[in-house]
Order: structure tokens, then C-alpha cells, then sequence
């Protein structure tokens, strides 16, 4: 047996995937029909062409994940986050999530910012990316 690494999908591996998935899926889900198309998103917080902040991330699975959520650094306070977080929400039940969920460094002022918002710690990344160790966060929606 060889293992082997690959940057990008062969037709070998997408013809495996397309019969082993759902074989899999109905293993666990109870049915081969299930959805796992990612839809990525990015949204952007603008005023007179200047970028106020920004949210990136993906619904997949019925799930949706915040990867990034910035605002500049001279505008935080001013409810543009609050605004982006609550667009974020109306487009992921738009496209039938069920859930949000989102990861911030342990002691970060956001923590505060998202609890405001009722997202509820879910769980603990101790020494994750550059061996910070972050929180993890769900809203049922």
C-alpha cells in the first residue's frame, strides 16, 4: 500500500468520493441525500467607500462558521459589529443553518462582545494557532 499526498483532486479521488460519500452518509444520517456543499460568504461593513470591517466565513452542513470578524481599530464601539453579526445571522437562516458558531483567543475583549450577542462557550482550544489558546462559541439560530 502507498500513501500518497496531493494537492488537488484527481477524477480517481472525486469518482471515489462520489461513491463512498453517501454510503457513509447514510451510515450515519440515515440517508444518502444529505448536503455538505460549503458556501463560502464575506461581508463588509462600508461607509462613503471606506472599509469599516469585515466577516468571513462558511455554511456547511446546516452549520454556519465565522473565520474571521474584524472591525477597525478606529470604529470599534460603534455598533459595526453588532450589525455585521446580525447580517451574518439573517443570511445563515437564509440558507437553512441551524447553527453559528465562531473561535476567539481566551481573555480577548471580544469574548464580552459575543456573550452580549448570546453565544454560549461550547468548548476550549488550549495551545492552538500560534499556541494561544482560544474559546469556542455556538448560537442555536
Amino acid at each position: 500500500m502507498n500513501i500518497n499526498l496531493v494537492t488537488e483532486k484527481s477524477d480517481a479521488l472525486k469518482r471515489f468520493e462520489q461513491i463512498e460519500w453517501p454510503i457513509a452518509d447514510k451510515e450515519h444520517y440515515g440517508t444518502a441525500d444529505v448536503d455538505f456543499t460549503t458556501r463560502p460568504f464575506y461581508l463588509s461593513a462600508e461607509d462613503n467607500g471606506e472599509i469599516l470591517g469585515i466577516i468571513q466565513g462558511k455554511i456547511q452542513g446546516g452549520v454556519c462558521t465565522i473565520n474571521d470578524l474584524i472591525v477597525a481599530h478606529n470604529r470599534r464601539g460603534q455598533g459595526i459589529g453588532t450589525e455585521l453579526m446580525a447580517k451574518i445571522e439573517e443570511y445563515a437562516v437564509e440558507n437553512k443553518a441551524h447553527k453559528i458558531r465562531l473561535v476567539t483567543g481566551d481573555g480577548w475583549p471580544a469574548i464580552k462582545f459575543y456573550e452580549k450577542l448570546s453565544y454560549k462557550e461550547t468548548a476550549r482550544r488550549p495551545n492552538d494557532m500560534q499556541h494561544t489558546d482560544f474559546i469556542e462559541y455556538t448560537k442555536f439560530i
